[in-house]
């Protein structure tokens, strides 16, 4: 990959954290909202202008940075796509405090830990030492189901979003999948499925698991290049 590239997705990931962190609901709770004011941060705010009250602020919510949880299928199938991927994943991971990272095909493996060297070629490296079953077939709703009994209690909790980057093609019990991701579902804020076969023109999802994945998820959608990358601030904040 071009090292012009590698720095792409490295402002790809710094977009989508300045988006995310300055990112406010579009409307705050209560019919009344306009005249309530939060004084103590207004006072606080005054005070790098002498006391003066520059600025009014109103109280509510904001909308907090949800947090990742992402899974990457490495399978025979995903090959030509797992290592943009990979990339991607690491720049992400240096911007974003709260990302968990799984690699997967007929095993579940993170790899959160090795994606934290600065220098992606280093963490590639690392990896590629690992037992993944590389370029293997795939058992998606096994390695989720794995996600769920050995981390769920670390990784999951309300407020997060479970990224699934995969293309669907499943040699596994689709009963599994689903009943997998149902119970996914019932612990976070929503399910995100990016599918590099869905930028592809003609492509429907009829694969047997791709097939029972769909009644779970809260946004299926493309990832085949960048621009459907960048999307991916849109997505995540459902």
């Amino acid at each position: 990959m071009p090292a012009a590239d590698v720095r792409e997705f490295s402002a790809l990931a710094a977009r989508l954290y300045r988006r995310m962190r300055v990112r406010r609901p579009s409307r705050l709770q209560g019919p009344d909202f306009k005249r309530r004011l939060h004084f103590r941060r207004i006072l606080r705010r005054s005070l790098a202008t002498g006391g003066e009250p520059l600025e009014l602020i109103y109280a509510g919510r904001r909308r907090r940075r949800p947090r990742l949880v992402v899974m990457l299928d490495v399978s025979g199938s995903m090959e030509v796509y797992s290592h943009f991927f990979l990339r991607f994943l690491h720049a992400l991971q240096h911007r974003f405090r709260k990302v968990h990272t799984f690699l997967f095909s007929t095993r579940l493996e993170e790899v959160t830990e090795a994606l934290a060297a600065r220098d992606v070629e280093d963490a590639l490296a690392a990896l590629s030492q690992k037992p993944m079953g590389w370029n293997a077939g795939t058992r998606i709703g096994d390695c989720v189901g794995q996600l769920v009994r050995s981390n769920g209690e670390r990784v999951f909790h309300s407020d997060t979003v479970f990224v699934i980057l995969s293309d669907g093609l499943d040699v596994g019990e689709p009963e599994k999948l689903a009943a997998a991701l149902r119970e996914v579902r019932a612990r976070t804020r929503g399910i995100v499925w990016l599918n590099p076969l869905l930028g592809t023109e003609g492509y429907q999802p009829l694969a047997r698991g791709m097939s029972a994945a769909l009644p779970h998820l809260d946004v299926f959608a493309p990832a085949h290049n960048m621009k459907s990358l960048l999307a991916l601030e849109r997505l995540i904040m459902i």
